[in-house]
């Protein structure tokens, strides 16, 4: 009987996917996100968020985390053959604890830099957006869905509350056939670098199907004035604005575009558990420059588990452990290291000016690393916890 309850509340909660209340933004957002992906994986991992317990703002932060997750890979061009091996294993850490499930589900989803798993950075969304086509890479669909929501952010307070159209196409300012109108020197490295910024993410945007039949392959002159006539979205008054359209000029939009969008979906720095911070630098500073007295002294004053932790770390001195790595080496469920950590940053950071007597690092592929150095191996064996 306890099976066909579950099952019947699970549906009825799946059923209230469908007509979530508009104070469930966040919800809401990462339903329409799915949809627009075509992809339900991920679907389990939120039924278990709404049937939970966990408190609003955390179950809007998960969602937020999952779907930045999703459109960064989306957009970096990652493969989607792993999501539903991910979804169980998000599944599996929120269950152990539900009251900090989005904790856990942010650190799995940094727990790894390979290709099948890594949540991309800013950094490398912005040097693949500089040169990879989007156009082509991605199928349309997916593709009107991140531009609508570049259309949306750049709406502001002043500008009215239109909705966009159903059935928008993407179209390219410079068109893929340029010979005709569109000439250039007879250089083949110029034609070369055209061709290469033909599906870049600066030169895309959003029509309605008719507008886009008439411009066609027309100068940018036509397009211009059939913008300025036609179009309402904020992507394309952008456009008219320009004189002229050319590598530039796609570059620079592209930029533009980018910043958009990497604030949309905030990268795995946003969604830090509580008392971590990620800044420019490799490693942290406030970590770097932990006296050793204070070392030794953080790790006496340490709980169990982060003393266990501290000790194997302390096995092998400067080695990097990826986070998962280090939970299977110590047969611990996903998810721990982050909340052994926020337990430190809500406890004894506070005492030591909110240094660690542990280094942590995220690397250029997005995955977080921890270690200690010879000394701080030496300063735990120096004054062992009593």
């Amino acid at each position: 009987m306890s099976l066909v309850k579950m099952l019947n509340d699970d549906a009825a909660e799946l059923r209230r996917f469908d007509d979530l209340p508009s104070t469930e933004v966040a919800g809401r957002r990462f339903f329409a996100t799915l949809d627009a992906l075509d992809t339900t994986t991920m679907v389990p991992v939120a039924l278990l968020l709404f049937r939970s317990s966990l408190e609003p703002a955390r179950r809007a932060r998960a969602l937020r985390a999952l779907e930045s997750y999703l459109v960064r890979r989306l957009v970096r061009g990652l493969s989607t053959k792993t999501y539903s091996q991910l979804a169980a294993r998000l599944v599996s850490v929120a269950r152990e604890d539900l009251s900090n499930a989005d904790d856990h589900i942010v650190q799995e989803l940094l727990s790894s830099g390979a290709d099948t798993f890594r949540w991309p950075t800013d950094d490398e969304l912005v040097k693949h957006l500089e040169s990879q086509s989007l156009y082509g890479w991605i199928g349309r669909r997916r593709l009107v869905f991140v531009l609508g929501e570049l259309e949306r952010a750049k709406r502001s307070q002043k500008s009215e509350e239109l909705a966009l159209p159903s059935r928008l196409e993407v179209e390219h300012v410079m068109p893929q056939s340029w010979r005709a109108n569109w000439p250039l020197p007879d250089d083949p490295e110029l034609v070369q670098r055209r061709n290469a910024h033909l599906n870049l993410l600066g030169n895309l945007t959003l029509v309605t199907g008719p507008l886009n039949a008439s411009m066609s392959n027309a100068p940018w002159s036509i397009k211009k004035s059939a913008f300025d006539d036609h179009s309402l979205l904020l992507l394309n008054r952008e456009l008219v604005k320009k004189q002229e359209w050319d590598e530039k000029a796609i570059q620079a939009r592209g930029q533009d575009l980018t910043e958009h969008l990497l604030e949309i979906w905030g990268g795995p720095h946003h969604f830090m558990p509580d008392g971590w911070k990620l800044v420019e630098a490799e490693s942290w500073a406030e970590d770097a420059e932990m006296p050793l007295d204070d070392v030794a002294a953080a790790y006496a004053a340490a709980s169990s588990h982060l003393r266990t932790m501290l000790e194997r770390l302390a096995a092998e001195p400067g080695r990097r452990w990826r986070f998962a790595q280090l939970e299977t080496e110590l047969g611990w469920p996903r998810g721990r290291i982050a909340g052994i950590s926020g337990g430190y940053g809500q406890g004894l950071k506070k005492q030591f000016s909110g240094k660690r007597p542990w280094h942590v690092h995220l690397t250029s592929t997005g995955a977080w690393e921890l270690w200690v150095d010879a000394e701080r191996a030496a300063a735990f064996g120096a004054h062992p916890s009593t």
